[in-house]
């Protein structure tokens, strides 16, 4: 995805719907730390593959695991919130996965099942319907939260 922010509104979504259970500002946060790597690429022109490693599976769910599990129990201390640190760590696994899962749609370089394969299985050249899919994620990610707020409010 050529930009970064098309992700949320899909995680937003899905993170939204399973929100009993996962933290929503982990599942998006974990879009921008796996694109770490290619806004590298892209801005400061580092010599390494614009997706790589960063968007495995394998790896995207390793460090979503390991950053959010840290992330989580600083949350927790600093504001104390009571929420589960598994909530962020689910909430960062979930991102990362639907991260990786839109991009191989989406980037025929993208090689999810590395080191296992070298083929992006998922690629279809289907990059505007992709688009379209984050930006309906995202009215409907707005919508829920809209549903949220006049029910809080009564």
């Amino acid at each position: 995805m050529p930009i970064t922010p098309l992700h949320f509104g899909i995680n937003g979504t899905v993170s939204s719907v399973l929100s009993s259970r996962v933290d929503i500002i982990s599942s998006i946060l974990a879009n921008i730390l796996l694109d770490v790597q290619p806004f590298l690429v892209l801005f400061f022109g580092f010599k390494i593959e614009l997706h790589g490693i960063s968007h495995t599976l394998l790896f995207a769910a390793i460090l979503c695991v390991l950053v959010f599990a840290l992330y989580g129990i600083a949350v927790r201390k600093i504001f104390h919130v009571k929420k589960p640190v598994s909530a962020f760590i689910f909430g960062g696994v979930l991102g990362g996965i639907l991260h990786i899962a839109l991009d191989s749609f989406y980037h025929g370089d993208v090689k999810p099942f590395y080191p296992f394969s070298n083929i992006n299985f998922a690629y279809f050249d289907v990059a505007y319907e992709i688009e379209i899919l984050c930006l309906i994620g995202w009215v409907t990610f707005f919508a829920i939260l809209f549903i949220w707020k006049v029910r809080r409010d009564g």
